[in-house]
Parts: structure tokens; C-alpha cells; sequence
């Protein structure tokens, strides 16, 4: 048994000058990780805010509460009985401007 595969196709729905809203899809093993456990939950980190730990059921979060000056790095980890994934990055985003963090 192993740790899962990294989730899958992040990317942002949704976006507001105050908050991001993520999606993802469900790893898929691949043969070498076809022995992986089911996955429990998903796990999001944000910069210093406190970790968000979601049921495996989940395939989409609203971060909330950002700040328009600042530059927010994301990663999102699947989680089983063995432990986390790799993390999925998504590039560092700022909110209130594009998607690249331009303003």
C-alpha cells in the first residue's frame, strides 16, 4: 500500500477580489500506485492560514477572506490511511488581479 497520486486539474472557476475558489478531479492511480488505499480526505495549504482539510468527497473549495496585496501560494494534497500525496501547486495568485498575479 502507498500514499496516493497527486490530484488532478486545478484551476480557478471562480474568482473575486477577495476569495478563489479551487477545483480539482480525483487522483488516478497509476500502475506503479494502482496499490494505493482509497483516499480519506483532501488537504489545501495557503500561506499562513490555517489548514483546510476536506472529505474525500470533495472536488471544489472557496478559499475566503484573502487579501488584495498579498501573493498566496496553494497546494492541494489527497490524502489516504499512508499519508499525502505530492502536492498539486498552482502558480502563486493575488487577488484582484489576473491569473498569473499581474495586476
Amino acid at each position: 500500500m502507498s500514499v496516493p497520486e497527486t490530484p488532478l486539474a486545478i484551476f480557478l472557476p471562480q474568482e473575486s477580489p477577495s476569495s478563489i475558489t479551487l477545483k480539482w478531479d480525483m487522483p488516478v492511480p497509476t500502475e506503479e500506485g494502482a496499490g494505493a488505499s482509497p483516499i480519506t480526505g483532501f488537504l489545501i495549504l495557503c500561506n499562513d492560514l490555517p489548514e483546510i482539510v476536506l472529505p474525500a468527497y470533495t472536488r471544489y473549495y472557496t478559499i475566503p477572506d484573502l487579501v488584495q496585496t498579498c501573493l498566496y501560494s496553494i497546494r492541494l494534497y489527497a490524502r489516504n490511511e499512508h499519508g499525502l500525496s505530492e502536492p498539486l501547486i498552482y502558480p502563486e495568485y493575488q487577488p484582484g488581479c489576473d491569473k498569473y498575479g499581474f495586476v
